[in-house]
């Protein structure tokens, strides 16, 4: 992981770039097909990012997100 309680020690090293794409499990499947380190699967955040990290060899780590609507927020609107 590269945050949350167990985070791991490398996670503060390097800087972290955020990357927004349409679809980040499309992103996720080709990291995961180019043996790429993914430090945490594609997650639904509760900020409504779905996210991925992935740790490039140097220690960078890139933050892939994309925007969702959550249920709850469609039932809001009129």
């Amino acid at each position: 992981m590269t945050f949350g309680p167990d985070a791991d020690q490398a996670g503060d090293k390097g800087s972290w770039m955020s990357i927004w794409v349409d679809d980040v499990d499309e992103v996720h499947r080709n990291c995961v097909e180019q043996g790429l380190e993914v430090t945490w699967p594609p997650t639904d955040m509760p900020w409504n990012v779905r996210e991925m990290h992935v740790r490039h060899p140097d220690g960078h780590v890139f933050r892939i997100s994309q925007g969702i609507e959550r249920e709850e927020n469609l039932e809001q609107q009129p």
